[in-house]
């Protein structure tokens, strides 16, 4: 209704806070009304729609309320991206690194590096 409406928007805060709450008390106003006048026969069925009224005040305040709290300074200062080129560059210069070690001793001790071994006595039994 237009009155409503005026009434709506007559109300003024000096805290600026939302309005979320005048609707609902609205509405359960006008089930006592209807209830009152007759409309609502039982009773019971004028507290179980107040309840529900109630229930939908409560969530919808819970919603403002997590509006209303900021995040903690952590969480937007924290830095999201992942940097692809850095990590594409530590994981070739990391495999490198392997190869060059592979290259500056050739003759090391694994499985798949010279037998040195067997090459320095088969010269030593050569040149004896």
């Amino acid at each position: 209704m237009p009155h409503e409406k005026e009434i709506f928007e007559s109300y003024s805060d000096k805290a600026n806070t939302p309005k979320y709450w005048i609707p609902a008390n609205w509405a359960l106003a006008m089930t006592y009304q209807a209830w009152k006048n007759g409309h609502i026969e039982n009773p019971h069925y004028k507290l179980t729609l107040q309840e529900e009224i109630k229930k939908w005040r409560t969530n919808l305040e819970w919603v403002f309320n997590y509006d209303w709290v900021p995040l903690p300074l952590m969480y937007p200062q924290m830095d999201t991206y992942i940097p692809v080129m850095t990590c594409l560059q530590f994981v070739f210069y990391m495999g490198w690194v392997k190869v060059i070690e592979g290259v500056l001793n050739p003759f090391g001790e694994d499985d798949d590096d010279f037998e040195t071994n067997a090459l320095i006595d088969r010269n030593i039994t050569v040149n004896s």
